[in-house]
This record gives C-alpha cells, structure tokens and sequence, in this order.
C-alpha cells in the first residue's frame, strides 16, 4: 500500500482522464494511469504471461498500475522489448480497457541472429469503485479479485484463480486451482485440472471440472457438479444438488431439497439429507444415512449401506450386498449376487435375490421374498393383516414370528429345509410334494406352505 501511494504521488492523480507515468527501474518499468469512474461501468483486462490482482474501494475512480519486468543480453535488446511490451490502457465513456501484448515480439539482430534469451512479464493491480463489472482474460499467471462486490467474468490459463466477495461470477480455468467465496450470487465455472474450492455462496452454482479435487459449502441456491477423475466433498447445500462423476469419491452432508447422484466409479457417502434422492453407481460403495426422505439407490458392482430413512426405499445392485436398517415406509429390494440384510422395516417390504442369502429382522407385513439360490431368514415378524410371501429354489428358509400376527404366510420352496418358530401346522404329502398349513403367533394367522421334491426336515419350535 505505502508503494501505490508513492507511485500516485509521482505521477499526480486526479482529475483525469490521469497523466501516464513511465519510470525506469533497472530491469523494471511502471506504468500507473487512473480515471474518474463509478460503479455503473465496465473495466476489461487482457493480459498475458503475468498476475492480476484486483481490489475494490470506496471511491468513485479507477486505478491502474501495471508493471513490466523484462530481462535481455543487452540494453539495446532490453529498451527494444519495453518499447513493444507497453500496455494498452484507454476510457471510452464509462468502459476502460486495459490490453498487454498478444503478438509475437520482434526481436533486434546481432550479426544476422536474433538473441533468444530474454524474459519478460507483466504484473497488473487495479483498485476499482465496489460494483464495476469486471472482465479478465489472463494467460500464465494468476488472477486474484477481492472485495469489488461486482459481476465477474474470468478466463485463465495456467495460473490460479481466487475470487472473494463478489456478485454473479463466471470462471474459466485450466491449470491451476480456483478458491471462490462469499459471493451474492449465483457462480458457473469450468475448469479443467486444478483443485477447486466454493463456500458461502447465496446463488445458484454451477461446476465442471476435469482432473482436480472439489470442495463446496454453504451454497444457497441449487448445485450443479460434473467432475471427471476427482474427489467431491460438499458440505450444506439449501435448495439441493445434481452431481455427475467419473472415477470420484463423493462425499455429502447436509442437504436441504433433493439429491441426485451419478457416478461411474467411486466410493459414496452421504449423510443428513432433507429431501428425496436418488443415486445411480457402477463401481464403488454406497453408504447412506439419516435421510428425511424417500431414497432410489442402485450399484453394479459393490455394497449398498443404508440406515435412518424417513421415507421409501428402491435398492438395485448386481454384484454386492445390500444392508438397510430403519426405514419407515415400503422397500423394495432387488440383488443379482450378495447377501441382503434388513432390520427394522415398518413399511411393505418386496425382496429379489437371485444368488446371496436374505436375513430380515423386525419386520411387519406385507412381505414378498423371492431368492434362487440363498437361504431366507426372517425374525421378529409381527403384526399386519397383509400377507407374507417367502419363495426360495435352492435354500433354507427360517421364519421366526412374535405375536401378534393377522397375516396370512404362503411358502413355496423347491430345495431346502424349513424351520419355523411361533407356528403350529399340519403337513399333507403327496407324489410330488409336501402341503403344509397351520397358524401363526396367537393363531390369528394362518400358513400355508408347499414344498416340492427333495429331503426336508420341518422343524417346531415355540415362539420367543
């Protein structure tokens, strides 16, 4: 600060349009140019192979300060390159410009050859009136804005970005990380391999990223991420979320509004969800708890956890298990090969598994389970006057039922044995198959049961 203040003192700011400053600093020239300017413009900045840093004020004025680093052989090489490295800066009304070189440098020649060793690069910083409307174009370096509480459209290449206390942002990046905060509205950015880091913005958000890390909280509008080969973490969201990967880990808490999930290979975790979601995996695991709403979860090729969901549960998986505890409304599970387990369900459960055992703990009818090729086993069933449907093919089927129980039990199982507590039953055998009928719990219920060929042992016990 005490060296802008120099430099203002030099070249006698105000009023303007400002007198231009050249100084000469060894290697080093600063060119500085301020204009009387109010939050209702525009200011543009192109700028090539070096930083930008931008900070708003309380005043109604513009000041720039550009300064030209530039290292050659000689100093005939050296005046040569300043000469052409001079910046554009000009007001037109109430939009000001400011352009750095873009064309190649001619270059002075010492018997027929041009000197290749020479360095240059520019370093712009800009205070502007809170509310300017700010446009940068930036290739190697960083561009950093602070505190103008203005519209932002940057675009980067090969250097940071950070940007804090703005309004309504637009961000391009590519290679380098992006930190956005506190902003009052909405931020849409597209980046490509850099980390990236968004909190406390009130607007929508929108992310799209290939090859970097994503952090995000405190968003108040609704979120869109789409993210190729890099981990998601987000943490508060008010309005809900959309996100897209490939190859990520995802990591959510605190969601108000809906959740949507794709992810083509990652592990999953989610946590304290307001709102309905729905999440689509190939390969990685699912873990998801404490929703305030219905969830749809489906998985190729690894496990499904869930627990504390205050809604309906859908659950699809190929190859994995799937384990759910809590859930207060209708199941419906469907497997191709794992174990399924479910404990405390209060709603209509349906369950489908073609090879894994299913194990159901506390629940209530209406039940329909189907396995293939797994063994059933279902304790502390109770109440209901809907009905329970257990098939199995190839597998033990074991049925423990508390009173009371109103419901009817139909089974039909192919290959296997039955054990079956708080029931009492009458068996009927023919050519090709064992009946079984008989009551259940308090003998309000009724069984009734059909086992086709094979060795079967039927097996009384009392209820518990």
């Amino acid at each position: 600060m005490k060296k802008f203040i120099l430099l203002s003192l030099l070249t006698g700011v105000f009023p303007g349009p400002l007198q231009s400053a050249l100084l000469k600093i060894d290697n080093v020239k600063i060119i500085q140019q301020g204009y009387r300017q109010s939050g209702a413009g525009k200011i543009t900045i192109n700028n090539s192979d070096g930083n930008i840093e931008i900070n708003g004020w309380d005043i109604d004025s513009v000041d720039i300060i550009v300064k030209i680093k530039v290292a050659a052989e000689n100093e005939t090489e050296l005046e040569n390159l300043f000469e052409q490295l001079i910046p554009k800066i000009e007001k037109n009304g109430d939009q000001i410009q400011v352009i750095t070189r873009r064309n190649k440098l001619k270059r002075t020649k010492f018997f027929g050859m041009i000197h290749e060793s020479v360095y240059y690069s520019y370093s712009i910083s800009i205070q502007v009136p809170a509310g300017l409307s700010i446009t940068t174009e930036n290739r190697f370096g960083n561009t950093e804005i602070t505190d103008t509480r203005s519209e932002i459209s940057v675009e980067n290449y090969n250097g940071d970005v950070m940007i804090t206390k703005a309004r309504g942002t637009r961000i391009v990046n590519r290679y380098g990380k992006t930190e956005v905060s506190i902003l009052r509205g909405a931020l849409t950015l597209d980046a490509y391999n850099g980390p990236i880091q968004v909190t406390d913005v009130q607007g929508e958000v929108r992310v799209n990223n290939h090859y970097g890390d994503i952090e995000v909280a405190n968003i108040g509008g609704l979120l869109f991420i789409n993210n190729y080969d890099g981990d998601v973490r987000l943490m508060s969201a008010q309005e809900g979320a959309d996100i897209k990967l490939k190859y990520s880990d995802l990591q959510v808490s605190s969601v108000i509004g809906n959740l949507n999930v794709e992810n083509y290979s990652g592990k999953n975790v989610i946590n304290e969800i307001k709102g309905d979601i729905v999440v689509d995996n190939k390969y990685g695991s699912i873990d998801i708890s404490n929703v305030d709403g219905s969830l749809q979860v489906s998985n190729y090729n690894d496990d499904i956890r869930v627990e504390n969901i205050n809604g309906s549960l859908k659950a699809d998986c190929k190859y994995g298990g799937i384990y759910a505890v809590n859930v207060s409304q209708s199941t419906s599970v469907d497997n191709y090969s794992g174990k399924i387990s479910l404990e405390r369900i209060a709603g209509p459960l349906t369950v489908n598994n073609h090879y894994g055992d299913v194990l159901i703990t506390e629940a209530i009818p209406k039940i329909q389970c189907i396995v293939y090729s797994g063994n059933i086993q279902a304790d502390k069933i109770r109440g209901g006057i809907a009905d329970i449907n257990f098939e199995s093919t190839y597998g033990n089927v074991e049925l423990a039922f508390s009173n009371p129980v109103s419901a009817t039990c139909n089974l039909d199982i192919k290959y296997g044995q039955i054990s079956l507590r708080g029931a009492e039953w009458n068996i009927l055998k023919s050519d090709n198959k064992t009946s079984v009928s008989g009551t259940l719990g308090d003998g309000s219920g009724k069984l009734i049961g059909k086992i086709y060929s094979g060795d079967f042992n039927l097996i009384f016990t009392t209820s518990d």
